[in-house]
């Protein structure tokens, strides 16, 4: 396992954070209803999303590795 590095700025509409990790820039924002701009995903659905690729990655290797 690797060294993370993930840098975080708050921007200066809604609830939006510019986010860098390694290579890969993503915005995450609240709904409207939450004070923000609905412009990307919520955080919960990031580490929703990142829980679930999580699973299905390792079902995938589980399966591969079958005789």
């Amino acid at each position: 396992m690797g060294k993370y590095i993930v840098n975080a700025k708050l921007r200066k509409v809604g609830a939006q954070v510019d986010t860098q990790t390694g290579i890969h820039h993503f915005l995450v924002d609240e709904p409207v209803a939450g004070g923000g701009t609905d412009a990307g995903p919520n955080p919960v659905q990031y580490l929703l999303s990142a829980v679930s690729s999580c699973m299905a990655i390792t079902a995938n290797d589980i399966v591969r590795r079958q005789p």
